[in-house]
Parts: C-alpha cells; structure tokens; sequence
C-alpha cells in the first residue's frame, strides 16, 4: 500500500531511537531508556500520520501543511495519541499496554527533568533488570501492535521490527541474576502446591497465579513485575489456551486459535443480553458468576445497566443517564445546547 509523505522517514527515525536504545542498554541505560521512549512514541505518530496528517498535531485545528511539512509545530502527547488511535483508527490496544507505555513515559520525564542515583557512571545490576524489564514489557505490546493490528502500514519494516525482537530479547539476560535470587522461592512455593506459569515478557517461570473466578487467575511474574490477568480457556482437543488481552490465544497442545468473538459466543448464556464495557467501549462483556467480565480487557465488573437514553447495557453506574447519556451516547442534554 501507498503511504501518505514523510511516514516511511518518521518510522525510520522511530526505529532509529530504538535500534540506539537497545545498544547503549548496558553502559548507558539513562540514554536507553530516553531513545527507547522516544522511538516508541514515534512509532504511535507514525500511524496516526497513515490515517491523516492533522492527527500528529497537538491541536489539530491548528494544522497546517507549511509547519507540518517543516516539522514547525507542537506534536500530540503519547497519552493522546494512543486516545486517537482507538477512537479514530479504531486500533484495539489493551488498557494493559497504555499503562505499560504511561510508565515508560514517567520513567523517561524522572531522567530527562530530574535525575536518578542509579543510573551514573557504574550503573547497578539492579538498575539494569529495572530497565531491561520495562523495555521488555513495552516491545512486547509495541511487536504485537506492529505485526498484528498496524502490519499493513509497517510492512517495509518488516526486517527492523525482527532483528529489534531478536536485540531486545536479549536484553532479558539482565534479569538472569534477579531469577537465580528468586529461585530458591520459587521452588519452595511449587513444593506447596503454588502454580507457576512462564511469563510472556520475560519468559521466565516466575508468576505465581491466584485464582480469581475460575477458569480467570491473576499472575504477578516476580522477576519482571509484569502484572496480568490470564483466561485459561479449554480447547476440544483436551489442551488450553492462555487468553490475556484483546480475546487472543493458541491452545498449547494443538495450536489452535481462538478470537474474541469466538470466546463471546462460547461464554455468553442464551438470555445475556448485548453489554458494553466502559473500558474498550466493545460489546465484549459476559456474565460471570455474580459479576460480569469483559473478555476483550478481562475487567470484571460489579454493575451492569441499561442506559435511559440510548438503551444501550454497559458497564458500570450512569446517573441520570436519560439525560447526560453514558460512554456511548451523549443523552438528552445534547439536544437542548446552543
């Protein structure tokens, strides 16, 4: 596909950031974690440039081809771009992933405006797991969005999104040394009886997970501190599949894969009605057991009501709602402004 003017060299200067980030990891890790941030939100403008140009402003009222072609104008913030991209482009990222990529952003403002004692000249092993780990967690995301749901627009880059997954993996040895202090743990929690599933970002054995609503667990990995919420969804072949975000996964024993619709349609019961979820917005949500779950977020959900105005089920308590509507409708009110 054609791409709109200059995208293909602010994508290149995306993955420049993070091509930089990923080898100054070791000696240099406060100027890794700026390049590394700053390719990322890169890449995020680079896809709203693919929808239209005026969205990588600020304010786009203000836009204008002369400061936009000049680069002479205030870019839009990650937060807001990452709104854009699910509002606009209709793009599907996790509430997981925008708070992954909110702390990589506070992270970077702590090193750009103040300073951190860790990361002088003979920075700790500590501080180095500390940002191996962060990167880690917001590469996964950033891959996914990269080769699933942005793959068309990013597919030039094909070879620089690889040899970068094959760069930042390495990174994980730098929590070899926080893994073998928690190994000892680790084993003695096995022997009783806690289940340890491999972390999908470190790939580590090390996320002891609690049972919150069966078949839903919480898993906290200790090594990496990625925290989530997992679905292990049955397959008809006898196997499972881990769904953590977005309705995605692949049953372990026979590779099949199943979608959110597909996990709507087996979780639903013949009464339930269509309910959105305040997060999302999607009509992704099911009951389950007294409470109701999001298959899309995996959010659960304490309160459920019908709008008063669009009559729409979602998630959550609208008061007054006939009047000043909900997430998906502007209600009454909307109708009697100037």
């Amino acid at each position: 596909m054609s791409q709109p003017k200059h995208f293909e060299e602010l994508a290149a200067n995306a993955f420049d950031f993070l091509e930089k980030a990923s080898s100054q990891l070791e000696k240099e890790p406060k100027y890794s974690v700026i390049n590394f941030f700053t390719g990322i939100e890169l890449l995020l403008k680079a896809r709203l440039l693919c929808e239209h140009w005026t969205l990588i402003y600020a304010d786009p009222s203000g836009a204008n081809q002369g400061g936009f072609t000049k680069g002479n104008f205030k870019s839009v913030a990650i937060d807001t771009a990452l709104q854009r991209l699910k509002a606009v482009v209709g793009a599907k990222i996790s509430t997981r992933a925008t708070e992954v990529f909110d702390e990589l952003r506070r992270h970077r403002n702590q090193l750009m405006h103040f300073y951190h004692a860790d990361y002088g000249e003979s920075p700790s092993a500590e501080a180095l797991a500390n940002v191996a780990a962060e990167q880690c967690r917001a590469w996964s995301y950033m891959y996914s969005l990269l080769t699933k749901e942005f793959r068309n627009e990013f597919k030039a880059f094909e070879d620089r999104i690889e040899a970068l997954q094959k760069s930042i993996s390495k990174t994980r040895s730098f929590l070899a040394f926080r893994y073998e202090d928690l190994k000892p743990s680790i084993e003695k929690g096995k022997e009783r009886g806690t289940q340890f599933s491999e972390c999908w970002f470190c790939k580590y054995e090390a996320s002891p997970c609690k049972e919150v609503a069966a078949p839903l667990f919480e898993c906290s990995c200790l090594v990496c501190h990625h925290k989530h919420s997992v679905l292990i969804h049955p397959c008809e072949c006898g196997g499972t599949a881990e769904i953590e975000e977005l309705g995605e996964g692949k049953c372990a024993k026979c590779g099949n894969e199943f979608d959110l619709d597909g996990l709507v349609d087996h979780y639903s019961e013949s009464d339930d009605s269509q309910i959105h979820c305040s997060e999302c917005e999607g009509p992704s949500v099911v009951s389950w057991g007294d409470q109701w779950l999001c298959l899309n977020c995996l959010i659960q959900y304490s309160h459920v009501e019908q709008c008063g105005w669009c009559g729409d089920m979602v998630t959550g308590e609208h008061e007054l709602s006939s009047v000043f509507g909900c997430f998906l409708c502007l209600g009454s009110n909307e109708l009697h402004r100037d």
